[in-house]
């Protein structure tokens, strides 16, 4: 299942709770922006993922259509509009637009990365919060220590300049060299 979480941030205080010390919750998506579509709302949620153990099909049944990436293998994905609409899903994939420029940042020849479509994306201000997943910074740092999570977390949060790049048929063209 594919869960759209909302542009809108969370108050700072929110953000940081739970946070080890010496780490900054604004740097992480997942802390940061809260609040969601709801499971069963399809305008912004839109279609499902597929996940596919590559090691169990021959690598001709995968079609490479980069209008499609929802349905590698369109002879058993049959239904573009599949979706498993519950909470109890096996897996769900929480897709965050996060800040502007970080949603402006990658590079889409669809011309999606638009500032109003990524407004749109600010549906909900007060409903449909999730916090179940907050508690993985902590984990992760108790887990790894504090230097070496600190060394692996090093940069996250921070938007590197676009890259100058043109859609060519065939593929990108970067024209920043």
């Amino acid at each position: 299942h594919r869960l759209q979480m909302a542009t809108t941030e969370s108050a700072p205080a929110q953000v940081q709770k739970l946070v080890p010390s010496g780490f900054n919750g604004s740097d992480f998506q997942t802390l940061r922006f809260r609040y969601h579509s709801g499971i069963k709302n399809k305008q912004y949620n839109k279609i499902a993922k597929c996940l596919v153990d590559v090691r169990s099909v021959p690598g001709h049944w995968i079609q490479h259509d980069e209008n499609d990436a929802h349905r590698p293998i369109k002879s058993i994905c049959k239904d573009a509009n599949k979706r498993i609409e519950s909470a109890m899903a096996p897996l769900m994939a929480y897709h965050y637009a996060g800040t502007w420029e970080a949603w402006n940042f990658r590079v889409d020849f669809r011309e999606k990365r638009k500032r109003e479509v990524y407004d749109q994306l600010a549906f909900n201000k007060s409903q449909n919060q999730i916090d179940h997943i907050r508690p993985w910074l902590r984990e992760f740092v108790d887990t790894m220590g504090y230097h070496l999570a600190a060394e692996l977390l090093k940069g996250a949060g921070q938007v590197p300049p676009k890259p100058n790049v043109t859609w060519m048929p065939g593929g990108f063209e970067n024209t920043t060299l």
